[in-house]
Formats: structure tokens, C-alpha cells, sequence
């Protein structure tokens, strides 16, 4: 499980294990370019820079999906853009 909060404006949602391993392409790209590990097994704070990176690499991640994974990570995309909006810091914390 993965949970990403915003304290500021009180938005949150979680990633279960499944949504975890579709989107694991993702973090992994992420990874490669910040240097910041995004997993189960600790705590990431991230700016809203890191978070439109994230939905500019899960944007072009889709392209490459069956129609179910695509699902979660168009779901995933629209969990994290309303965390960008008031300009806060994420926090992303494993379980």
C-alpha cells in the first residue's frame, strides 16, 4: 500500500498492490530522473514539479497498456493533479 496526502487541502488517496505493480514503470522512470525512490517500503516528499514529472511520464507510460492497466493509471493521474493545484508539498508514504 501507498498512500499520497496533501495536508494542506486535505486530498488523498491510496495505491493497493496491484495499482502499485502497473505503476511500478513509472516510479522506476522517476526514480532515473530525481533521484527520489517512490515505494512500499518508505516516505518521499514531493513538490508539485515532481508531481507534473510523474503525470508527464505516466501520460506517455499509457500508451504502451492493455486497456485495464490503463484504467488505473488514467485513475492515478487523476488522483494526483488536484494535489498540484494549491502549489503544496506531497507527502508519499509506504506501508
Amino acid at each position: 500500500m501507498l498512500d499520497f496526502s496533501n495536508t494542506m487541502n486535505n486530498h488523498h488517496f491510496a495505491l493497493n498492490d496491484v495499482e502499485l505493480r502497473i505503476l511500478q514503470p513509472v516510479f522506476l522512470e522517476f526514480h532515473a530522473k530525481t533521484g527520489l525512490s517512490i515505494d512500499e517500503y518508505g516516505d518521499t516528499r514531493l513538490i508539485p514539479q515532481n508531481l507534473e514529472l510523474l503525470i508527464n511520464l505516466a501520460n506517455d507510460y499509457i500508451k504502451t497498456l492493455d486497456k485495464q492497466s490503463m484504467k488505473i493509471v488514467i485513475e492515478f493521474i487523476k488522483n494526483l493533479r488536484p494535489m498540484i493545484i494549491d502549489k503544496n508539498t506531497i507527502w508519499v508514504s509506504g506501508d
